[in-house]
């Protein structure tokens, strides 16, 4: 199905959504009040705030009507974005989780994974139905970027976490650099910090690309040129050069 140019309008404010609510849920700042591992802790840029803001976007892009692998794709990353609002109120809880919850938090992990690689080639389908060539081509980097940097190392963790849990173990690491090695962890956070915000970044190229190339063609409107289709017919599914000789005479 083919979704007019003009209908992007109306992703550009949930997609923003999304990427404000990704900022929030990556960026820690916690402080908390515990125990004997017993307690409580606040995020200061909330992750249950950046996981609603998340929500509400990707509800309000799956109403739209692109096709049926879209609509099926769109309701899992809706599905696992609810989920995930339950999984950030609940990380407000310091306690000892228990094996089961741990691994149905690993279980999630691996969801949370998969769906935002499936929400950047859903996007990319929307932008292929809108005939928005640029963007169709940005989104897909934007996916391999997060496949790369996000989903690879995330999965890879969550089923050590879920081995660990079936195992009857716990799964931890730690990075033991000696005194020499204290010196480098800034600069190593500053590089992670970095190359972890290039797929956020350009998932907000990715939407400023759709709005920008969207209003370019609904500005151009019936007249334009550019043949996307076989035929010759633009977006509009016009002939220009016919039309135009048409007119001439």
């Amino acid at each position: 199905m083919s979704v007019s140019p003009s209908d992007i309008s109306r992703v550009v404010s949930p997609l923003h959504a999304i990427f404000w609510g990704g900022i929030l849920y990556i960026i820690d700042v916690n402080i908390g009040v515990s125990a004997n591992e017993n307690g409580w802790q606040l995020d200061l840029l909330n992750d249950l705030l950046g996981m609603v803001l998340i929500t509400w976007g990707v509800i309000k892009l799956a109403g739209m009507d692109v096709d049926a692998s879209y609509g099926k794709a769109m309701v899992f990353v809706s599905i696992v974005a609810g989920l995930s609002c339950l999984e950030a109120l609940h990380a407000h809880r310091v306690y000892q989780v228990p094996p089961l919850l741990s691994f149905m938090l690993s279980v999630l992990g691996l969801a949370q994974a998969a769906a935002v690689v499936v929400f950047c080639v859903a996007m990319r389908w929307l932008s292929a139905a809108s005939h928005l060539v640029a963007s169709a081509r940005s989104w897909r980097t934007t996916t391999w970027l997060f496949i790369i940097i996000y989903a690879i190392p995330i999965v890879l963790t969550h089923v050590a976490g879920i081995l660990a849990v079936l195992a009857g173990t716990s799964f931890e690491y730690k990075l033991n650099l000696g005194a020499e090695g204290l010196g480098l962890m800034v600069p190593l956070l500053a590089v992670v910090v970095v190359v972890m915000a290039i797929p956020v970044i350009h998932l907000f190229v990715s939407t400023s690309r759709m709005k920008r190339e969207a209003g370019t063609v609904v500005g151009a409107g019936a007249t334009y040129a550019v043949d996307l289709l076989p035929d010759g017919r633009n977006l509009f599914g016009v002939f220009p050069d016919r039309d135009s000789d048409q007119t001439s005479e």
